[in-house]
């Protein structure tokens, strides 16, 4: 049914504190004038609503027309990604392996024991891979930290570890997006490294990000978003997004007595105040590259979004390039309803809609 008429809402004629029905402002505030009002107010005429006409045939998207593949030079476009695929891009560049513990590293007396165990005797295809991070921050410096560990059914071993300092120079390779030297930067760094390396080194293997900060974990599953760190955070949402159901996130107490946790927060504490040129080896030049494009970095996502999301977008030419076509529908408009037609008939439908141009970038995530 392309077309549909939606009726016109009546004025409820009850107490004014009557709570037993859902009312609208408008009838609402009838009410009240009707009990407390001038008897010139309550005989004002109200405005009579009139039937709306909606025509769905104009709003649902068909499909994208394959004719627009090439840029047509006279449509308006506007360039929109500076990689045509952002996820391949930022997997395409080689990682270095987990490095070794530092020397003189302080470890907890749980994390001593647990070093001494053996590496894993069973099949490799059946253990997990757990990724323990922390954040620290010193009195000029923020450290970051993510260890390495391999489990199976019956115990887990160290593999290696990631450690590093926030970078907040735009110009350093390993800035991604930090804006200030503080505890949650830290964090959401260690964070997104060891989503980096999920992707980069275990990308077809089960794995674990285990964080000790709640807020890690609610921005990494979109459960909530926040104004420290901005970038960090629309970086750690873009990545959850292309490490997909392969990748869990489950918090882990800190400071507990966890063998893992507690290296990883040695580790973190021993970045923050190490010489730079002592730390283990990291870098992502395509997450850098991302983090220098905030537009890509606000939008990547629909890179990967299915066919009936992009429906309701401007086609991309190539990957790159938004165009702006006219509409091909132009539905007939329907002769004006009379009295003497059939009774409306009731719809139930749920609407959503949203101006995504128009959003801004963060504020009005919320």
């Amino acid at each position: 049914m392309p077309w549909a008429e939606m009726p016109p809402t009546s004025r409820p004629e009850h107490d004014p504190f009557d709570n037993s029905q859902h009312r609208s402002d408008q009838d609402l505030a009838c009410s009240l004038h009707r009990a407390f009002g001038s008897q010139d107010e309550v005989n004002a005429p109200v405005p009579t609503r009139h039937r709306v006409t909606l025509c769905l045939e104009a709003t649902i998207p068909h499909s994208i027309d394959a004719s627009w593949t090439q840029l047509d030079p006279e449509v308006s476009a506007i360039a929109w990604f500076q990689k045509s695929d952002w996820a391949k891009h930022c997997v395409s560049w080689p990682l270095a392996s987990p490095s070794h513990l530092p020397d003189g590293l302080k470890v907890h007396p749980a994390t001593y024991n647990a070093l001494l165990s053996q590496p894993l005797d069973s099949d490799p295809l059946h253990w997990t891979w757990e990724l323990y991070v922390d954040g620290s921050t010193g009195p000029r410096t923020a450290g970051w930290s993510v260890v390495v560990v391999c489990t199976d059914a019956e115990r887990s071993c160290f593999l290696g570890c990631y450690a590093g300092q926030v970078q907040m120079q735009p110009t350093h390779p390993q800035w991604i997006g930090a804006e200030t030297l503080d505890n949650i930067s830290a964090e959401l760094t260690a964070f997104i490294v060891a989503q980096d390396v999920g992707l980069r080194f275990l990308q077809h293997c089960p794995k674990i990000i285990r964080p000790d900060l709640m807020l890690s974990q609610m921005i990494a599953t979109s459960e909530n978003i926040t104004n420290a760190s901005p970038r960090l955070a629309q970086m750690c949402r873009v990545l959850s997004r292309w490490l997909g159901p392969s990748t869990t996130v489950a918090q882990v107490p800190a400071h507990q007595g966890h063998p893992w946790n507690e290296l990883a927060d040695s580790l973190a504490k021993w970045a923050a105040d190490a010489d730079p040129h002592m730390l283990p080896a990291w870098n992502s030049p395509g997450l850098h590259a991302l983090a220098h494009s905030p537009h890509d970095l606000h939008w990547c996502w629909l890179q990967d979004a299915s066919e009936r999301v992009q429906h309701c977008f401007p086609p991309l030419v190539q990957k790159e390039v938004m165009q702006f076509p006219s509409s091909p529908q132009h539905p007939p408009v329907p002769t004006t309803a009379s009295p003497q037609e059939s009774p409306w008939l009731t719809l139930d439908f749920t609407c959503a809609t949203a101006n995504v141009l128009a959003l801004d970038h963060f504020e009005h995530q919320k």
